[in-house]
């Protein structure tokens, strides 16, 4: 799946219902792995709450300019209790996403910087912003694609339905 930027004000959107089977996750390095933070928690290994957001962007991402301080209000009307949400940045250059969330006034919200895209090669991300919505085992249960203003609330009610179905295959 692939989202197609046409600027900063559109882009697609796309939900996908996800697969468990095939996006567990196999493999411990990546479990394991460090990624450099602005926040105490660096590795998939270290949070500890049910779900866990990653939300991958890149300061050349215009959507991305829009959807970050959405999330990150979207995410602050959630108990912190039941999830965590990490922006994951993409860039090549730290550099840039630090001017990148200094310019848009987002240095305070949690972000792993993956320059060598370790985490969006083992989730399958193709294209920006993409949110996947993990679950307790890490498993993909939620998969967003792209970010378009309208579709704001949409969103919100889709991360519910996710976690809300996660529980009750759980039990």
């Amino acid at each position: 799946m692939v989202a197609l930027a046409t600027g900063v004000t559109s882009a697609w959107l796309l939900f996908h219902k996800i697969d468990h089977s095939q996006t567990s996750i196999t493999t411990q390095a990546i479990y394991q792995q460090k990624f450099t933070s602005n926040n105490a928690q660096n590795s998939l290994a270290e949070v500890t709450q049910n779900y866990l957001v990653l939300d991958f962007w890149a300061s050349w991402c215009g959507p991305c300019i829009e959807s970050l301080p959405y999330y990150q209000q979207l995410f602050n009307t959630f108990e912190q209790q039941q999830f965590t949400w990490v922006a994951v940045n993409q860039d090549a250059n730290k550099a840039n996403a630090d001017k990148f969330l200094t310019e848009h006034n987002l240095q305070k919200l949690p972000v792993w910087f993956d320059q060598q895209a370790a985490l969006s090669r083992h989730y399958g991300v193709s294209g920006l912003p993409t949110l996947l919505l993990l679950n307790k085992h890490r498993q993909v249960i939620y998969r967003i694609v792209g970010f378009k203003q309208s579709e704001k609330q949409s969103i919100k009610q889709k991360l519910i339905e996710a976690m809300e179905l996660d529980k009750q295959e759980q039990s």
